[in-house]
């Protein structure tokens, strides 16, 4: 339970005045389980109600304690949560990875009763000083070794790991599809989208959709699967054809306040309607999409602002909603504290829309009781037989998660009339509760800003050419060679059918041509002693060369080691990267300074730069998040150039999702 020596100071209660705002839901109807407190398990960021109406959860470890996550069911009739299998008993861990702290918005039922899940990671290893996948991503004793594919019997009660079925990479979210007994899930770091045969147990990559870290997967009520990418573009899988289709509408996003790489899909719920009602992260409005036509429409705002604890107004979103059995719908509306940073939480309002039949949204209360409220959730179903609402409660400090359950059947009539003010101290941002818990999540950023990982320059102007593209074409905008004709940067992308932009220093498209001839690279045959791995000196060939000052020529070999010859001797510099080759090399017109990208295809590329005084420097990945472009990360690096004056580089990127950066330097 929570600390009650530590309650809501007094002061801040008579600031309040007793608002509205602070009031919890009418307590008629509802009842709320704790788990024990203070607990390793600090989140819960899935669970599942069952068609035999069985409430599943999962119980999580954020940032804070290096643990392994579990799954436990909630008894409504005993309100009681009761653990069920422990994810550390089931894949072999190594007391160095990086935890599988998470079974993250992936949880589905088979057609049998049984439950499928992933693990997911956000806790760190205990040699790291916080949560680090990024930075040991090719870590193989220290990172994160991959995602394992759980099945659970609740008729026997044993799980079943299935094994990793993408190395190094956390799947952030996944879902069931019946029509094909296939499992699909998103890659949290790269983006990817796999698809798990579940007869076969064949794992196919169906490359970059979205850029990275969106989770929710949602079958429609057409069967198809539908999610996001972090921008807000919505995407479908058709179970059917087996190919992700751009439906090429976009989640609102006006915060003026926040970033717009927040726009992917939160929740998704299908309406009595048929179609898929959405919302999307920091903004007011919910969007309805009709699979029947493909149309897509903005339903309006879900919420009152006169209802909202102060600091949250511009930070807000909706975390879960379902339908009752008349058709209205509940949501859970989580709010982050600006003046605090992004990851401060305070309390959630539950609400409720009558969107069906044309009423307005109206506000129930903070969720929770008098001495506990949310302060985020995942989670919130309706069972509409039983007209049971269940939400899940996470991240209430390093509190253990929650769960409420509220009889619609007494409650839904009376849900006007609000409860108490709450004396949850995680309400008061001033609170000392809070700022403890503050502190490690402050000291887990301080962490990342002092160890980041995406190269930087003075500012950074990224280009989606992926968007140019129809379903059929988007492989092709993979980019292939870039190169600076005057002022403006012609790029080449494709495969076998090459694809011809000229972009100019803006990063405005000037001219897009089909069927474009691309020069091939020659192969340099030089016969020297160079660099290389012991075991692998049949790839101690030369694979790229450019001239620098001196009269020499900077060298790299096909396994991505660096070197310099000067017309006698082969002076050796390391490898450009952790694994791969070097994929491209540009020079500064004097010849001091080699710029270059170097990565395996199934890997994360870096950037690096060589020169006399300082040497090889890894410079990190290709990622931005950035206001005014949104989020951006391309994970397979192909091509490098500097224009003529040496102030920009562009770096091109291959994958499903090709893109551009140009970086003022």
């Amino acid at each position: 339970m929570v600390n009650q020596d530590v309650g809501v100071t007094k002061d801040y209660l008579l600031n309040m005045n007793d608002s509205e705002s602070y009031r919890v839901m009418n307590q008629i109807g509802v009842q709320q389980c704790v788990l024990p407190s203070p607990s390793v398990h600090n989140a819960s960021w899935d669970a599942i109600l069952t068609s035999e109406g069985e409430l599943y959860l999962s119980l999580c470890s954020e940032l804070t304690t290096s643990e392994y996550a579990k799954l436990a069911k909630y008894d409504y009739q005993k309100n009681k949560v009761e653990e069920l299998f422990y994810t550390k008993e089931l894949i072999f861990p190594n007391d160095r990875f990086i935890r599988d702290s998470k079974i993250h918005t992936s949880l589905a039922e088979l057609g049998d009763g049984r439950l499928i899940m992933l693990t997911h990671t956000t806790d760190k290893s205990p040699e790291h000083p916080a949560w680090m996948p990024n930075a040991y991503y090719n870590n193989p004793w220290e990172g994160f070794p991959g995602s394992s594919l759980i099945i659970y019997d609740p008729t026997n009660n044993k799980a079943e790991n299935y094994g990793i079925p993408v190395h190094r990479e956390t799947l952030y979210g996944g879902t069931y599809d019946v029509v094909n007994n296939a499992y699909y899930a998103l890659g949290f770091l790269k983006g990817h989208l796999y698809r798990i045969d579940l007869d076969d147990r064949q794992v196919a990559d169906y490359g970059q959709v979205v850029e990275k870290a969106s989770y929710r997967l949602i079958v429609g009520s057409d069967r198809n699967i539908y999610f996001t990418s972090r921008n807000g573009v919505l995407m479908r899988i058709n179970v059917e054809t087996q190919k992700v289709e751009n439906l090429r509408h976009v989640l609102p996003n006006k915060s003026e306040k926040y970033r717009r790489n927040r726009s992917y899909m939160t929740y998704g719920v299908n309406g009595p309607d048929g179609r898929l009602y959405m919302s999307g992260m920091f903004n007011d409005e919910i969007s309805a999409f009709d699979p029947k036509n493909d149309s897509f429409e903005v339903i309006g705002r879900y919420k009152k602002p006169e209802f909202y604890l102060k600091g949250v107004e511009n930070t807000d979103y909706i975390g879960a909603m379902d339908f009752d059995a008349n058709g209205v719908l509940y949501y859970i509306v989580c709010g982050l504290r600006q003046d605090h940073g992004e990851d401060f939480k305070l309390g959630n309002s539950l609400m409720r829309w009558d969107i069906l039949n044309g009423k307005g949204p109206e506000f129930l209360g903070l969720a929770g009781t008098d001495n506990r409220v949310t302060t985020s959730s995942c989670s919130l179903f309706i069972d509409k037989g039983k007209q049971i609402l269940y939400v899940v409660s996470t991240n209430h400090g390093n509190d253990a998660p929650d769960v409420i359950a509220i009889d619609l059947s007494i409650y839904k009539e009376i849900a006007h009339e609000l409860g108490p003010v709450t004396q949850d101290p995680f309400v008061d941002p001033d609170n000392k509760l809070y700022e403890e818990h503050g502190k490690s999540i402050l000291n887990t950023k301080e962490a990342w800003e002092n160890n980041p990982v995406p190269f930087t320059a003075k500012s950074v102007i990224p280009i989606a050419l992926w968007q140019e593209f129809s379903d059929e074409q988007v492989f092709n905008s993979g980019v292939k060679k870039i190169s600076w004709n005057g002022g403006n940067l012609e790029v080449f992308t494709g495969d076998k059918s090459f694809y011809k932009f000229i972009l100019d220093e803006s990063g405005a498209i000037l001219q897009n041509e089909k069927n474009s001839a691309v020069e091939e690279e020659q192969p340099i045959n030089l016969k020297l002693e160079l660099p290389y791995y012991p075991g692998r000196q049949y790839k101690a060939v030369v694979d790229k060369m450019v001239s620098i000052n001196g009269d020499r020529q900077l060298i790299a070999t096909k396994d991505g080691i660096l070197a310099i010859w000067d017309g006698r001797n082969v002076y050796a510099l390391g490898p450009a990267c952790s694994n791969g080759p070097v994929n491209d090399l540009t020079v500064t017109k004097d010849g001091k300074k080699v710029y270059g990208v170097a990565g395996d295809i199934d890997d994360f590329s870096i950037v690096f730069e060589y020169n006399d005084e300082t040497g090889l420097r890894w410079l990190g990945t290709v990622a931005t998040d950035d206001y005014q472009y949104g989020c951006f990360n391309s994970p397979y690096l192909t091509s490098i150039a500097l224009n003529e004056s040496d102030t920009i580089l562009a770096v091109g990127a291959g994958g499903r999702m090709g893109s551009v950066y140009l970086y003022s330097i």
